[in-house]
C-alpha cells in the first residue's frame, strides 16, 4: 500500500478504510494542503463538510474517493487530522473566538512554502504564471513609442 495520500499512485486504493493504513500525520498534511489552497485565506470547519450529500465534494477535500464514501471520508478528515493539524499549529483561529480558521506561517512552512512571499501560488504552479501573465500584460501603444516624420 502506498504510504502517502498525497500521491495517488495506480495501487493506491482510494478509500475509507484505506485510511487505516496510514498515518495521522500523512493524512493531516494531505488535509492541510487541500485546505490550504481553498478560495479565500480563512474557512470554517463547518463549512469544509456542507453539501457533501449525495457524493458531492464542493471544496475537493475528497479527489478520487467513490462517491458512496465521500461524506465518510470528509467526516473522517475533520475529526482526528483536522485537531492534529490544529494541535500542530498549522492552522488557528483567524481572530480569536471566531470560527474562522486560516493556515498559520507554520502551516505553510510544512508546506514549503513562503508565506510571506506573494508569488507562492505560482511556485506550486507554474504553469499559471505564464497565462496569468498573458492576460494580465500591460497593453502599449505602438503609435506613441514610433516617432513619426515631419
Amino acid at each position: 500500500m502506498n504510504s502517502s495520500l498525497t500521491d495517488f499512485s495506480p495501487d493506491f486504493d482510494p478509500t475509507l478504510p484505506s485510511l487505516g493504513g496510514l498515518s495521522l500525520r500523512d493524512v493531516g498534511l494531505t488535509l492541510l494542503r487541500r485546505i490550504a489552497f481553498l478560495p479565500g485565506k480563512t474557512f470554517r470547519r463547518f463549512d469544509l463538510s456542507r453539501g457533501t450529500r449525495h457524493g458531492a465534494d464542493p471544496n475537493g477535500l475528497a479527489p478520487a474517493i467513490p462517491r458512496w464514501e465521500v461524506q465518510s471520508y470528509i467526516r473522517y478528515l475533520l475529526d482526528s487530522p483536522w485537531r492534529w493539524i490544529l494541535d500542530n499549529g498549522y492552522i488557528a483561529e483567524s481572530s480569536p473566538g471566531s470560527e474562522w480558521m486560516e493556515v498559520t506561517p507554520k502551516g505553510w512552512a510544512v508546506l514549503g512554502i513562503n508565506s510571506d512571499d506573494d508569488d507562492y501560488i505560482f511556485k506550486i504552479f507554474p504553469e499559471d504564471r505564464a497565462r496569468w501573465s498573458a492576460e494580465h500584460e500591460p497593453v502599449h501603444n505602438d503609435a506613441e513609442a514610433i516617432p513619426v516624420p515631419d
